[in-house]
């Protein structure tokens, strides 16, 4: 688990970040352009709707990285959702990246702990949705 000095620099980096429409745009404009696989999964998807879910799913993140239950039960539930979806375990891993990517990009403050902060609690997540998958949907 991240240490609390982690999770507090992610804390406020969030903080200065999810007012930002223009953070979340050019991270999903990065997320989509990624590949023509990922970009099949958002075909017809309303992204100011999914623009507001992830704004929530960040805090569960920031939530299960501090070992709260309820972060973590969002998680699993987001993981099924997004099962059903076709989406896989690299999915998540390229979802994080270009996460971090326009964090780098985008926060005032950037820094390398900045940059760990948000790689360690966003890996909890990714790692807590990635075991809620069933079997059958590990990648190929």
């Amino acid at each position: 688990m991240p240490s609390e000095e982690k999770l507090a620099t992610f804390h406020d980096s969030y903080e200065r970040l999810q007012k930002d429409d223009a953070f979340f745009d050019l991270w999903y404009e990065k997320l989509i352009n990624h590949s023509e696989e990922i970009a099949a999964i958002f075909n017809g998807v309303d992204l100011s709707r999914v623009k507001k879910t992830v704004k929530q799913s960040l805090i569960y993140n920031l939530m299960a990285a501090g070992d709260f239950e309820i972060g973590r039960r969002k998680l699993k539930s987001l993981a099924r959702s997004h099962e059903e979806l076709g989406v896989e375990h690299h999915h998540l891993d390229v979802w994080c990246k270009t996460l971090v990517d326009t964090v780098k990009e985008k926060d005032p403050k950037f820094s390398a702990d900045v940059e760990a902060a948000w790689v360690d609690v966003m890996g909890v997540g990714i790692e807590l949705m990635k075991a809620s998958y069933s079997s059958a949907s590990t990648d190929k």
